[in-house]
């Protein structure tokens, strides 16, 4: 509601006299309702920090995620070594299953230390 003049009336400002925007009202508050311009000031510092975090949270997990795809393909491509030098040595079937659980081992302990090594901040 605008006043005469084009001034908000007095009942209409909050304790700072910044004009209330209505959205926040409760009249058994001490100022209305209203939010002042430091609570704004500290809401608005707030939600920058929150999207701080969560663009760094976002960065991490797209950093984790194009590691994943790219060790996905590295560890894919170990294995058709494998198989291929097992082929060209004419190894067993026991031997070529012992030989695959080893480099199962070796990718596995591998994975455990990139996870150590990941955190988040």
């Amino acid at each position: 509601v605008v006043g005469e003049c084009g001034e908000a009336p007095q009942s209409y400002l909050v304790d700072d006299g910044e004009p209330n925007n209505n959205n926040n009202m409760d009249p058994k508050a001490p100022n209305g309702g209203g939010i002042n311009r430091e609570q704004m000031k500290k809401m608005s510092e707030a939600d920058k920090e929150m999207e701080l975090r969560a663009n760094r949270a976002k960065a991490l997990l797209a950093e984790r995620h194009i590691g994943l795809r790219t060790n996905q393909a590295a560890r894919h491509q170990r294995k058709l070594e494998l198989e291929k030098k097992m082929n060209d040595a004419g190894l067993t079937n026991d031997e070529k299953k012992a030989r695959r659980k080893e480099l199962e081992k070796e990718e596995t302990r591998v994975q455990k230390e990139s996870r150590r090594n990941v955190t988040t901040a």
